[in-house]
């Protein structure tokens, strides 16, 4: 409906404008500016003047338009659904960590406690064996 209303309030702006356009094909300049224009159209061929044609130029342009709105409409609830899809995962993930760090953290102290407690002097017997000794380099004097 706004698309209509919309062609019905500028179609004489259309018609005026291909008039000045087109009379420079044919080298005969009948038309000097804009208003002189549109005054000329209306007083020679009146409203049929300015309205002309105006019925096909609905028939393009308020399908057009409608599938346009539709199209942009449909493909924006679409990405704001994805949108909110992911963000829901991304949340749904965060909590997993968290939740899982959690867990993996009470398993691991849970695990160490009993390393400790079984193995302690195997442990430090490993560790000394695993260590690995770097020496120490020193910067040159400037």
């Amino acid at each position: 409906m706004a698309k209509f209303m919309a062609v019905v309030a500028t179609y004489p702006h259309e018609v005026v404008r291909t008039r000045l356009r087109e009379q420079a094909r044919d080298g005969a300049f009948k038309y000097s500016g804009f208003l002189t224009t549109l005054q000329q159209i209306a007083r020679e061929e009146g409203v049929r003047g300015l309205y002309g044609g105006m019925s096909m130029h609905l028939l393009r342009s308020v399908p057009n338009a409608a599938i346009m709105f539709s199209t942009y409409e449909l493909t924006s609830r679409w990405m704001k659904k994805k949108a909110l899809l992911e963000d829901g995962e991304r949340e749904k993930e965060r909590e997993r960590e968290k939740n899982g760090n959690v867990e993996n953290r009470e398993k691991e102290n849970i695990i160490s406690r009993d390393d400790i407690e079984r193995n302690d002097g195997e442990k430090s017997g490993e560790r000394e064996k695993n260590r690995v000794k770097v020496p120490l380099r020193t910067m040159p004097a400037r």
